[in-house]
């Protein structure tokens, strides 16, 4: 299957290896996704893709939890990485919009900041394709078009979204809505304040990606603290949407 040609540099794939551990973004949104699976999805033993695998960190960890993972990325660096800390979790190179996994193969799938970089419509009716019936889905996607800076052009984004918007996305692709919401409400008029300031240089992206120390541990609990009642409060507005599927 050809390959796309990478958004990301392999210095910026390096880069986010190393945020995906400590950044204060990253962070949050691990305890959201662990929230909404505990509630939806099945544990330990199930089948579980993460389609745009990224650095790999989050699979890692899954795998380490005992769900039987499999990692999708159309970049390597990632998937190099986990054949080397996670010889468990199984490696597939691949673009989202083709899956080459057979229909039905997974209990649950993870689309974590990954539909924004892709033709959304055949990347999601894929999603819906390889999980089984029952099978559970947890997507997350960069919120609101006003907050187009420099940092999505960087990162390959094609779009970003409403709740609503990814909502009629994932039912036009057959799934059923259990929960939809957003994340990083709290830090939301600093998101805004530094993506209007980096709409033509990559200066506040880089400070973005490498806050000080105090500032992402700061930044850190505020979002994590939020992560924890994000999926029993449901939050006005955030940087990004996030919704828990089913295929039906």
């Amino acid at each position: 299957m050809p390959v796309e040609k990478p958004s990301f540099t392999d210095d910026r794939i390096e880069r986010l290896i190393e945020m995906e551990r400590e950044h204060f973004w990253f962070a949050g949104r691990r305890i959201l996704v662990d929230a909404l699976l505990r509630r939806h999805a099945p544990g330990r033993g199930a089948e579980l893709v993460d389609v745009g695998v990224g650095g790999g960190y989050y699979a890692e960890l899954l795998s380490e939890r005992g769900y039987r993972v499999t990692a999708v990325d159309f970049l390597a660096g990632g998937l190099r990485r986990l054949g080397t800390v996670a010889p468990a979790v199984r490696r597939l190179r691949s673009t989202a919009e083709q899956l080459a996994m057979r229909d039905g193969a997974f209990d649950c799938a993870l689309a974590l900041d990954v539909l924004e970089h892709t033709d959304d419509e055949p990347a999601a009716a894929e999603l819906y394709r390889i999980l089984r019936p029952g099978g559970v889905a947890v997507v997350t996607v960069p919120a609101f078009s006003w907050l187009w800076s420099y940092r999505d052009e960087a990162a390959g984004h094609k779009r970003r979204y409403t709740r609503r918007g990814l909502e009629e996305l994932l039912r036009g692709a057959g799934f059923a809505v259990r929960q939809a919401g957003y994340y990083g409400c709290l830090l939301l008029p600093l998101t805004a304040l530094s993506r209007f300031a980096g709409r033509v240089t990559p200066a506040t992206r880089d400070m973005e990606d490498v806050p000080p120390w105090a500032v992402n541990q700061i930044f850190r609990a505020i979002n994590c603290g939020e992560a924890r009642v994000g999926t029993r409060l449901a939050w006005p507005v955030g940087s990004t949407v996030f919704a828990c599927v089913e295929k039906r």
